[in-house]
């Protein structure tokens, strides 16, 4: 009994041998207890995969159901075991009590920031200011960064590269409303730094946990755009 289990979720995953398969299918046809059980697995395992399409928590619930049958299977013989589906249904119930209804953890700016390497000096690799608000951004010296970056804009007021590493700098400093001022005007722009702008505008959105417009702006990103997959991976699991 200890086995039976076990074999729902490898019929399901279609990693039984032919002669498993056979077996497994007549016992579905003969045996009424055996099919409840299956048919009740096969619906919970459905109704999870469907309700948070999360292929982590679903094979950890399977990993935790093979624990609760191994566990209930354990010192138990035939005569005691007409009441095994009654124990095992009440078992899944409970994991789906965990897994269902536990609240998600919603997502942080830190699971998602990545930081893009400035490199502004290799056009002008004599502006001894674009050498040190390089070195402060990419050590993460992000105040200093911010001053020298007042300071390039200052002069020259239409570079998008500088604006775009600015509006992170904000960002990381939590000085939000300049940040956005500056990442919406470049986001809104017909620059090669557009869709970057958006991503981390984003993201800002994401930091201050107003999600309704960090889903807005996801939207709007590109599938040939690099963290594509990660934006799209944000977007479902916001709140």
């Amino acid at each position: 009994m200890e086995d039976q289990f076990l074999q729902f979720e490898n019929y399901l995953a279609e990693q039984l041998s032919d002669d498993e398969l056979k077996s497994f299918e007549e016992k579905l046809q003969t045996d009424i207890s055996f099919k409840e059980a299956f048919d009740l697995y096969k619906e919970t395992h459905d109704f999870l995969k469907n309700k948070i399409q999360n292929e982590a928590a679903i094979e950890e619930f399977t990993t935790n159901i093979k624990k609760v049958s191994k566990n209930h299977f354990k010192n138990q013989n035939k005569n005691k075991s007409k009441n095994w589906f009654i124990s095992i249904a009440a078992s899944i119930a409970l994991l789906i009590g965990v897994y269902v209804f536990y609240p998600k953890s919603t997502p942080t700016y830190q699971e998602y920031i990545s930081y893009p390497t400035a490199n502004f000096t290799t056009r002008n690799s004599q502006n001894e200011t674009l050498v040190k608000v390089q070195n402060a951004f990419n050590t993460k010296d992000f105040k200093q960064a911010n001053l020298l970056f007042d300071k390039l804009l200052n002069e020259d007021t239409h570079n998008s590269e500088l604006q775009l590493f600015q509006g992170i700098t904000l960002v990381e400093l939590n000085k939000f409303e300049e940040a956005d001022q500056i990442l919406t005007v470049l986001a809104s722009s017909k620059s090669s730094f557009t869709t970057n702008a958006i991503w981390y505008l984003a993201l800002s959105k994401l930091k201050q946990k107003k999600y309704s417009d960090c889903k807005l702006l996801l939207e709007k990103l590109p599938k040939e755009f690099k963290h594509y997959k990660n934006a799209q991976k944000l977007l479902k699991n916001l709140p």
